[in-house]
């Protein structure tokens, strides 16, 4: 298992720790620059300890951030939204 937090967002890039649900699933409450950048390399680290590689899902939490950084992980690392039915028995 992987486990990422995501990247600072816009409100701590200026010292405000937001702790209200409704803010924090709302567009304004995305990642800043440097958020952005942390979550690059945070998909740069996990695709070099090879977490892509076999079956496995991303999962985010529904705050904006935390969907910003797994749309970051997933486009570069060519992770595509395809739902595919892992647990599908196969016949051999």
């Amino acid at each position: 298992y992987f486990l990422v937090r995501a990247g600072e967002s816009e409100f701590e890039s200026i010292g405000v720790t937001n702790t209200d649900p409704v803010t924090k699933t709302s567009v304004d409450s995305g990642l800043s620059d440097k958020g952005k950048k942390q979550m690059m390399n945070a998909a740069l680290a996990l695709k070099a300890m090879g977490a892509f590689e076999g079956n496995f899902w991303i999962c985010p939490s529904i705050t904006w951030r935390a969907y910003q950084a797994a749309e970051i992980i997933a486009t570069i690392n060519g992770v595509d939204r395809r739902y595919k039915n892992y647990f599908q028995t196969r016949s051999t």
